[in-house]
């Protein structure tokens, strides 16, 4: 098993503390932004973040992952999840803001903890595996936009259109109203 770089934990013998590393991600964009040095989590907010470490495990040997007491004491969680035999890269995890405040999280903190257990039988996969590709189809939020509210924007249409006329109507008919009173006087001068 290696971890790269090994970052020294005091008063820490069962297991690991993985730290911020340099990059981080935003819920439904695959792209990925440089951690800055201070990150304001708003609350109900999830970002992934990249581990500064790299983990290697061997065959015979995978992890579990949990939040840090301390940290879900002021409302920051992170999934429960495993990481795989053969697993050998850089973690992704996410951080979810379940406090009613902002959370710093700085680069470098230790956030959540690594339990290695070993495996008792033979793993059925032989390459190393590294973290998932997270792929985020991009979507058309325009489209999808009118998609969901083609009912109201149609409403909305046919008010428009429906006041038109109406203003149209009225318009029209108060220029021939005009134009019969102002014919009116006259004829009423032609007649003896």
């Amino acid at each position: 098993m290696a971890i790269e770089p090994w970052v020294e934990a005091e008063n820490e013998f069962i297991a690991y503390d993985l730290h911020v590393g340099d990059s981080y991600q935003l819920p439904g964009d695959s792209n990925r932004y440089a951690f800055p040095a201070r990150y304001l989590l708003k609350p109900n907010h999830c970002i992934l973040v990249g581990t500064q470490e790299r983990l290697s495990l061997p065959p015979d040997i995978f992890a579990v992952l949990c939040s840090k007491g301390s940290l879900t004491a002021r409302g920051l969680m992170v999934p429960n999840t495993k990481i795989d035999p053969l697993f050998s890269d850089h973690l992704q995890i996410s951080i979810f803001n379940a406090s009613a405040k902002p959370i710093e999280v700085t680069k470098g903190m230790g956030f959540c903890a690594a339990y290695f257990q070993t495996v008792e039988y033979d793993i059925p996969w032989s390459a190393s595996r590294g973290a998932l590709a997270i792929n985020v189809q991009r979507r058309n939020r325009f489209v999808e936009f009118l998609q969901a509210n083609t009912a109201n924007i149609a409403t909305i249409l046919i008010a428009i259109l429906g006041a038109a006329a109406a203003t149209l109507a009225t318009l029209y008919f108060n220029e021939a109203h005009k134009a019969k009173a102002s014919a009116a006087p006259q004829q009423e001068q032609r007649t003896p």
